[in-house]
């Protein structure tokens, strides 16, 4: 992965999340990507299951800020501030590691580190 290729997948990652828009997420997957653990009934192994997953999420009330945004050889780290809608819902910070070749991703880890 170049830096201009992950440069460039970082920023678009960025506005797909600040504008909740899956149409902007849609193009930055690989046809092939995996979130979490596809033995599970959670997990995702491809582009139309991330989707799926995100819009259900979004449907949900959730929300997230990108707090920071690194470029590494082998892909993204993307800090999250991750919150429901509804007033009582805690704040919490995620960070998803993302894993691309050229200009796709590939690979989804996310961990909550607080609640």
């Amino acid at each position: 992965m170049t830096n201009s290729n992950a440069v460039s997948l970082a920023e678009r990652l960025r506005n797909a999340h600040e504008e909740r828009d899956l149409d902007q997420l849609a193009p930055l997957l690989a046809e092939i990507v995996s979130w979490g653990d596809g033995n599970q009934p959670r997990g995702c192994r491809n582009k139309a299951q991330v989707l799926g997953t995100f819009e259900a999420l979004m449907s949900g009330g959730l929300e997230a800020d990108v707090t920071e945004l690194s470029v590494g050889a082998q892909g993204l780290l993307c800090a999250l501030a991750r919150r429901r809608t509804q007033p009582s819902a805690a704040r919490r910070r995620v960070l998803r590691s993302v894993w691309a070749k050229g200009s796709s991703m590939t690979a989804i880890l996310s961990i909550v580190c607080s609640s």
